[in-house]
This record gives structure tokens, C-alpha cells and sequence, in this order.
């Protein structure tokens, strides 16, 4: 009987290590996203975990000698790798100037650029640009920007009305063709469901151009008009509204608040109200 080959222990310059395409790809991660390793390269080994051959279980922890390093997620759905002293210092306190915020504020504007990766073109954390957003002057600079945007998509969507006119005519046009044309068999089911769905269509298609036709183009705001400061201190209603004073070429009006004469007011009547019955009569001399 041949005795079975030792298997040759591996040096370590050709032990396997860990390689980028032993890592899926996060889906949630972004670019520019640190990947952290399932292991540190430095870190010491566990005697739980079984080791190499040539490596005895009492041997300490080799150091490791290569520059520290972070895995960063591209912009290709794939891992990149960067030594650390290779990453640019990222700034805290971020305040750039009045170019470039208006560069910052057009990548804003791109949607293929999140705010990660606005920020790391900036060579600034997440944070930092967050806070600079909220600032007031920031805020005011965006809602104008969000504003003209939606304006724009107002715009552009009221532009292609007509063509969405065309095909809403040509839904109803087909529904009534199908009608006149085609004759429905009223044993086949599939015939009468086909002719429902055609139904459903040319009426929703009928109802939309109604909507479209009904639709009015919203004013521009304008100033209101000046209002007098008397007109404004009163009520607008006239019932709510203080009687004018008397002046002295009234008096000789009869109607005039200063003429008129007003009754005093009478006590209220007694709450128990008397009989005549309820009375005694006078005592009998």
C-alpha cells in the first residue's frame, strides 16, 4: 500500500487573502460610503478559529506592515481601494465662498448627484453641508430655485396639452369606430370584457379632456388696493358700523340723534303674576 502525499503547507506570501470580489455590493451603499472589512488586517487572530498549518497555534499576532487602507464604494456599483493617508481631510466647519455655493447649489439641482457625493466634491462632511443649508440666506437662495423649477414644469406640462389632447381624441375615437365597425357576440366573454375595457377607456378619456378644457391658467398675484384708515378701524359690515356724529346743521332734523327722544326703560313686570281671584277682599265694617 502507497502511503497517501503529505499536502504541502502554503508559504505565506501564497496564502490566500481577502479580495474586493469576495465582497457583494451593498445595495443601500452610497459613493463614497467606507466599507468596513469582515476582519482588520491587523487585528490579532482568534485560537477558536482553526489556523493555517505552518501556523502554530501559540505564535503571537504577526503586525501588519501595510498602510491602513479603506474600501470606498465608486460611483460604477463597484469597490475601489484607498489608502487612508491618500483620503483629503474633510472639512467641519464648512463655509465656501459665493462661486463656489453657486457651484454647490447647481449640483443641488443635478438629481444624479445625492448629497454625499456633493459634499465629498466639496472635500466636506455631511453634516457640514447640512448645517450650511439650513442656513436663512441658503434657504431663501433654494425656495427661489424650487420655486422657478416648478413654475418651469408648469410650463413645459401646459405645453403638452395639445398632444395630450390628440391622444385622448383618438381613445374615443377608437372606442366609437369599434362600435359602428364591430359587431359583439354576446355568447363571447371575452368579447363583452375587451368591449368594457374599451368602455372604461373612452370614458376616462372623456372625463380628462373635460378637466382640461375646465382648467384656468392661475393669476398673477397683484398689490391690493390702498384702504382708508377710518374704512379700516371699522368693521367692513354696516350693521357693525359706528353711526356718524351730529353735527349742529342737524339739530333742526327731526330724525337727528339730538332731537330724538328716548323712553326711559320700564322695570321688568313681576316674575309671579297676580289673579284677580288672589286678593282678599276688603274686611266687612
Amino acid at each position: 500500500m502507497t502511503a497517501l502525499a503529505q499536502p504541502t503547507p502554503l508559504s505565506p506570501v501564497s496564502r490566500p487573502s481577502l479580495s474586493l470580489c469576495d465582497l457583494p455590493p451593498d445595495p443601500a451603499a452610497r459613493p463614497g460610503d467606507p466599507v468596513p472589512l469582515a476582519e482588520p488586517l491587523d487585528a490579532p487572530r482568534n485560537p477558536h478559529h482553526p489556523h493555517h498549518p505552518d501556523d502554530p497555534d501559540d505564535s503571537p499576532a504577526r503586525p501588519h506592515t501595510d498602510p491602513p487602507s479603506t474600501l470606498l464604494l465608486d460611483g460604477r456599483g463597484g469597490y475601489s481601494y484607498h489608502p487612508t493617508a491618500d483620503l483629503p481631510k474633510l472639512i467641519l466647519d464648512f463655509n465656501p465662498s459665493a462661486q463656489v455655493a453657486a457651484h454647490i447649489l447647481e449640483a443641488l439641482c443635478d438629481p444624479q448627484y445625492s448629497l454625499l457625493a456633493v459634499a465629498r466634491m466639496h472635500d466636506a462632511t455631511l453634516d457640514a453641508l447640512l448645517a450650511w443649508m439650513d442656513r436663512p440666506d441658503i434657504q431663501a437662495r433654494m425656495a427661489r430655485a424650487q420655486t422657478a423649477t416648478s413654475r418651469r414644469n408648469r410650463l413645459a406640462a401646459t405645453s403638452l396639452l395639445h398632444r395630450v389632447l390628440t391622444g385622448l381624441e383618438r381613445s374615443v375615437d377608437e372606442y366609437i369606430d369599434e362600435v359602428a365597425n364591430d359587431p359583439l357576440d354576446p355568447t363571447d366573454r371575452s368579447a363583452r370584457e375587451q368591449r368594457r375595457r374599451s368602455r372604461e377607456t373612452s370614458r376616462k378619456a372623456s372625463w380628462l379632456i373635460y378637466l382640461i378644457s375646465r382648467s384656468h391658467p392661475t393669476p398673477a398675484p397683484t398689490d391690493p388696493p390702498p384702504s382708508n384708515t377710518r374704512d379700516t378701524a371699522n368693521p367692513a359690515h354696516p350693521a357693525r358700523r359706528k353711526p356718524p356724529r351730529a353735527t349742529a346743521s342737524d339739530s333742526s332734523d327731526p330724525d337727528s340723534p339730538e332731537t330724538l327722544t328716548v323712553k326711559p326703560a320700564t322695570p321688568p313686570a313681576s316674575r309671579r303674576a297676580t289673579h284677580p281671584t288672589s286678593q282678599r277682599p276688603p274686611p266687612v265694617t
